[in-house]
């Protein structure tokens, strides 16, 4: 059972500016690893946290995954990248949103939002819905690794039926962030709350690009038509 195609909306791949790869060889390296496990389109999501040094703009983004793609054509590496950032909530999310230091990721209307790990609650759901009013899309990075969605499932699961997506890392379904994460992502698979399931890469020794065999696992696990449906045909679908 082979996968068609992998689209990997959540990547950090672009050189020397978060906690993804330092230098545009490990850069390439981790582009060659994605090819490898059969990766064709990935959305370069750095970090985006604001008041920090992991803030660049949208230009210097779009900047960045340029000078990314022109070195992976020199290099012959068949992958296909997209500008895009991972979003740090926060109380002025909205705000920094009007001010258009925000992107969505690639050409679609959807922003990658990543809840913090252990102090979500209630303000920031608010600020969730909020910024999801102003007519923004909202795909929330692995919910099912935060403290709070893992203790209130129900909110979550609540959340996507106002139209939020969920995208979870192929990491939490492999076992690889402990066995809550992945009973509760198995139960977002089985409720119908999955939407994408992204690599959530980070470098060459740390947080590797998945590998065929990885994929494989994911298969046995969700079946093939659903894990088709969350890593190619959503993810192709949001930028059309």
């Amino acid at each position: 059972m082979m996968l068609a195609h992998i689209f990997d909306i959540h990547c950090h791949i672009l050189p020397g500016v978060d906690d993804g790869p330092q230098t545009m060889d490990e850069s390439l390296e981790i582009a060659r690893g994605l090819v490898d496990g059969g990766v064709e389109q990935v959305c370069a999501t750095s970090h985006h946290i604001a008041g920090t040094a992991w803030s660049m703009t949208p230009d210097k983004v779009q900047y960045e995954v340029r000078r990314l793609q022109e070195c992976l054509q020199q290099e012959g590496i068949p992958l296909i990248l997209h500008a895009g950032m991972e979003i740090a909530m926060h109380l002025h999310l909205v705000k920094e949103a009007e001010r258009g230091m925000l992107l969505p990721l690639g050409m679609s209307d959807y922003y990658l939002l990543e809840p913090p790990f252990h102090s979500f609650g209630e303000e920031l759901l608010d600020v969730l819905l909020a910024f999801k009013k102003n007519d923004r899309n909202v795909i929330l990075a692995h919910p099912e690794r935060i403290l709070f969605f893992q203790k209130n499932r129900g909110v979550l699961k609540d959340l996507v039926s106002q139209g939020v997506k969920v995208q979870m890392n192929i990491g939490s379904l492999l076992g690889l962030f402990g066995k809550t994460a992945k009973s509760f992502a198995l139960d977002l698979a089985e409720q119908d709350c999955l939407h994408f399931i992204a690599s959530d890469t980070h470098g060459i020794k740390i947080r590797t690009p998945p590998t065929k065999k990885c994929w494989a696992e994911v298969v046995q696990l969700l079946g093939l038509e659903l894990t088709q449906k969350v890593v190619g045909d959503n993810p192709t679908a949001l930028m059309m």
